[in-house]
């Protein structure tokens, strides 16, 4: 589902400086839409346990910071 423009990742890292620091910033890719594997940088990058959430396949929402915690929590 990945495409050639996000390097078959299905996200897009930004990064901008300002201020003497650079801020980064992970989208998913606008042509290929892979919610999928931006939700799976998500919770590899900000994830403390090795458990992955599944996520239903009709689900195709970007699972975003805070509802990872909520469902992780429960």
């Amino acid at each position: 589902m990945a495409c050639e423009f996000c390097d078959q990742k299905g996200y897009l890292i930004i990064s901008q400086l300002g201020h003497n620091k650079e801020y980064t910033q992970a989208k998913v890719c606008p042509h290929c839409q892979d919610v999928r594997a931006y939700s799976a940088y998500v919770q590899q990058k900000y994830s403390k346990s090795p458990q992955m959430i599944s996520i239903p396949p009709d689900e195709n929402n970007i699972l975003d910071l805070e509802e990872f915690r909520k469902r992780k929590k429960s």
